[in-house]
């Protein structure tokens, strides 16, 4: 077992100033909360200059990256996961988990998706809905040998649990995805320990 946040590099984001028109407008993804409809993310609705880029915290996140939304008021019932296949940006109400070379990026995608009902448990609403991404990373979590060849990237396609199809665990439990939501040779499972 080994924490998610010893298979991770996360990456946060911003927004450019929004008087400045030039830093709108050009072919730079900048992914928010309302781009988060689709498991596969490679564009948004409104994309950065370059200038955009280098003057505010929306820096480049790598393709094979996990988009997660931390705060929206969507997570008063849904935990939005998309992974890329193109170099984006994204604001501050999103992180991105760039996995190690270890861990295929489907699979990572997988597997973050398969904790939406723990992870719906630590949301609290303050001005808005969110939660701490801390609590995600402090998560034991087990990666099988050899998934960065055991997952399609085009994998990540497939149907996304629902509430019910992933039991909520108890301090002491394992979970693991259903094998209809993970085509993997093994499924990812983790600790049932949650973070302070």
């Amino acid at each position: 077992m080994t924490k998610l946040r010893d298979v991770v590099a996360v990456r946060g984001g911003g927004t450019p100033r929004r008087s400045t028109a030039e830093f709108y407008g050009g072919s730079i993804p900048w992914v928010t909360p309302k781009d988060m409809k689709r498991a596969i993310v490679s564009d948004s609705s409104v994309r950065l200059t370059q200038a955009g880029v280098d003057n505010s915290p929306a820096k480049l996140i790598a393709s094979g990256s996990v988009l997660v939304v931390v705060r929206s008021g969507v997570l008063k019932h849904t935990l939005p996961v998309a992974l890329t296949t193109a170099p984006v940006t994204v604001n501050q109400d999103m992180k991105a988990l760039t996995p190690s070379a270890e861990v295929h990026p489907a699979f990572l995608a997988r597997l973050v998706k398969s904790l939406q009902p723990r992870v719906l448990t630590w949301v609290r609403a303050t001005t808005a809905d969110n939660f701490p991404i801390e609590s995600l990373l402090e998560l034991d979590v087990e990666i099988p040998p050899s998934t960065s060849s055991a997952v399609s990237p085009r994998s990540w396609t497939g149907p996304m649990p629902s509430a019910q199809s992933v039991a909520k665990p108890s301090p002491t439990s394992t979970v693991s995805p259903s094998r209809s939501f993970t085509k993997c040779s093994a499924s990812p499972t983790l600790s049932g320990r949650r973070s302070p």
